[in-house]
């Protein structure tokens, strides 16, 4: 069972897509205040993924920017893992992916502690982010989702519902885009998450598939 408290009232912050100049900015911040501790600086913030992929930030109600997550649908274009030759067949194979243009790969996911100091505050950012992938995904008709992570995530992602992939032919894998850090990488089908999400916790279940979230903004 997992702790009520990490789904505690998301009603505070607005997740929406990034469109404004001043969103991008907030973006490309935000993306080095995360990443910066494990790639050091130098980090690129925007590249050509972002040009067809979806960028959300959450802000609070006084319009400061708490974090961001990047969805790549497969159908606008390639997804980053596309870069590993290695992962091709995991990509494209109909077993493990299903139609590979219901695919999606979740990245730059970040809700910097510089931004937000309390824990139990940015645990219910990030599964509101979580929520806002899913219900994206859904709406659709994206099946699939890909995402590489560093160690010390699995759990987190596991109550997400997605699974690992434990085969050494595909991970780990040394992401060059992320200072070639080692990440690991775990896959879900929104089908098979809405079920796990039952079985892990009602609560879980009830935050991501009958809690209405207006505050969730999709388009």
């Amino acid at each position: 069972m997992l702790h009520p408290e990490f789904i505690s009232d998301i009603s505070p912050y607005t997740f929406r897509p990034a469109v404004s100049p001043e969103d991008w900015d907030a973006v490309a911040k935000m993306r080095n205040e995360g990443y910066s501790k494990y790639i050091g600086k130098g980090f690129v913030p925007r590249d050509s993924y972002d040009e067809y992929a979806l960028v959300f930030v959450v802000m609070d109600a006084e319009g400061k920017y708490l974090g961001t997550c990047r969805i790549i649908p497969r159908q606008k274009g390639k997804v980053e893992l596309e870069e590993y030759p290695r992962l091709s067949s995991l990509l494209e194979n109909p077993g493990s992916t299903r139609d590979v243009s219901s695919l999606v790969e979740l990245s730059r996911f970040t809700v910097p502690m510089v931004r937000v100091v309390d824990a139990e505050t940015r645990m219910a950012i990030r599964y509101g982010l979580y929520k806002t992938m899913y219900s994206f995904c859904v709406k659709n008709g994206y099946h699939r989702i890909i995402i590489a992570y560093r160690k010390g995530l699995v759990e987190e992602y596991t109550n997400v519902g997605l699974n690992q992939i434990v085969d050494e032919g595909y991970s780990p894998i040394r992401y060059k885009n992320l200072g070639f850090r080692e990440h690991f990488l775990m896959v879900g089908n929104t089908g098979e998450m809405k079920l796990k999400h039952q079985a892990i916790d009602p609560a879980l279940y009830r935050f991501f598939h009958e809690t209405e979230h207006p505050n969730i903004v999709l388009e």
